[in-house]
């Protein structure tokens, strides 16, 4: 017997940061929420990515649900963790990775 998959429910600000994106970037983060989705997750935080934006995600098992609090895009994060002047410096240089150990 197959599961069906938990539904998807976007937040208003998620709803809005996802029409903001433009119909392909739209679509495959809603395909791949689908597919997540169709995972039925663990309860939890997750983030969900595809092509420079991500969606910041909650599991609720008991409620077969995945929530959708935001979508952000990669820049915009970076931005925010490492101010303006250095997210110009690392596009200019080239640095798609900054890890910390």
């Amino acid at each position: 017997m197959a599961l069906t998959p938990f539904r998807v429910v976007l937040g208003r600000d998620a709803e809005r940061e996802l029409a903001r994106l433009g119909s392909r970037p739209s679509g495959m983060l809603t395909v791949k929420l689908g597919a997540v989705a169709a995972q039925r997750p663990g309860p939890g935080l997750f983030a969900v990515g595809v092509a420079g934006n991500v969606a910041a995600c909650e599991s609720l098992s008991s409620r077969e649900l995945v929530l959708v609090y935001a979508v952000l895009s990669v820049d915009g994060i970076e931005r925010s963790l490492f101010g303006p002047e250095l997210h110009r410096l690392f596009r200019r240089l080239g640095i798609r990775r900054v890890v910390h150990r």
